[in-house]
């Protein structure tokens, strides 16, 4: 009788443990699945950025383009050119 009791138990433990191994093995095979979908939703957005900045190139190197961008980005000027630039009025107290 005590025998048999031992073996209910442990295989009520033996469940119990199995049950717990899947939940978790479960909830970690979705938590994975979820976070392949946003690196592939993620990859797909670096694909198109990477077309629009790859055009982009494309298009930017015909020499007025290259002028355009040292001077407005990179603030360059040619030799004896001077650059005059005006304060905002929102930035000036009164």
């Amino acid at each position: 009788m005590k025998h048999k009791r031992q073996v209910q138990w442990m295989r009520v433990f033996i469940v119990i443990g199995g049950i717990c191994l899947l939940s978790t093995g479960i909830y970690r095979y979705i938590n994975q699945a979820r976070q392949l979908s946003r690196y592939l939703h993620e990859n797909e957005q670096l694909k198109k950025e990477n077309e629009t900045l790859v055009e982009t190139l494309k298009r930017s190197t015909h020499p007025f383009d290259v002028e355009k961008t040292a001077r407005n980005q990179l603030r360059m000027m040619k030799p004896g050119e001077y650059r005059i630039e005006f304060e905002d009025k929102k930035s000036v107290p009164r």
